[in-house]
């Protein structure tokens, strides 16, 4: 097929106008890549810088949490440090004011078995003491037996126990020696030239109803003296 003149002007005119357009799109597509390139990589930078950002306030704040675990575990072993101290300066306390306790206790014995012008000399029975246990029907006791005396020789004797009481309905008498396992006879071995502090430990039978407490204090040689004095049963701290 042949264009004439005219055609051959008007396909090279419309090869232009098509150059010129294609051009135009490039140009505009270059721009937009170009655009979007440098958005895009302004957009990373931040985005790393961010991240750099979150990273290092994350170390400071797992920094700070270790810090305060430390610093919480040292408030937690001081606290059980100053637990354990207090516990135990509240025991010693507890120690020192019984071990006041029994030494007024010896010192009011001596001061009276020194100076025995108003009491019966010779041969005494000083005091009675029960004490609860922790266990039901066990009971402590402690009984002092002292010579009362301006010279003070040595004195052997005896001493027996006895605790009255009610048991189903009737009259019953105990030894001591039927319910302490610390003395196995029924008198009790005196030997002790001031006094003498009798110990131990008793169980009541279960159905026991103790009321009185009868001492029978013996001594032996030249003048013997017997001794007898009865207590109530009142159960108070030793």
């Amino acid at each position: 097929m042949r264009f004439g003149v005219g055609g051959g002007f008007y396909l090279r005119h419309h090869w232009l106008k098509c150059a010129a357009l294609l051009a135009v799109v490039v140009s505009a597509f270059a721009a937009t890549y170009q655009l979007g390139l440098v958005t895009g990589t302004q957009y990373s930078e931040r985005a790393a810088a961010e991240t750099r950002r979150l990273r290092a306030e994350v170390l400071v704040s797992v920094q700070d949490i270790e810090t305060q675990s430390l610093d919480l575990g040292r408030l937690r072993a001081r606290a059980k440090l100053n637990a354990q101290s207090e516990k135990l300066v509240r025991t010693e306390m507890i120690q020192l004011t019984h071990r006041l306790v029994q030494l007024q206790k010896e010192n009011s014995i001596f001061r009276k078995v020194m100076d025995p012008e108003s009491f019966e000399k010779g041969l005494s029975i000083r005091s009675w003491d029960v004490k609860p246990s922790a266990l039901l029907h066990h009971f402590k006791f402690e009984l002092v037996i002292q010579q009362l005396a301006s010279r003070h020789p040595l004195v052997n004797g005896s001493v027996i126990v006895e605790i009255s009481g009610v048991e189903d309905g009737e009259q019953r008498t105990i030894g001591l020696s039927r319910i302490s396992e610390q003395f196995s006879k029924r008198k009790i071995k005196l030997r002790f030239r001031y006094f003498q502090e009798i110990r131990g430990e008793m169980v009541l039978p279960p159905r026991f109803i103790p009321e009185t407490v009868h001492v029978i204090a013996r001594s032996r040689g030249k003048r013997p003296q017997t001794r007898e004095k009865s207590f109530e049963w009142m159960p108070v701290e030793l």
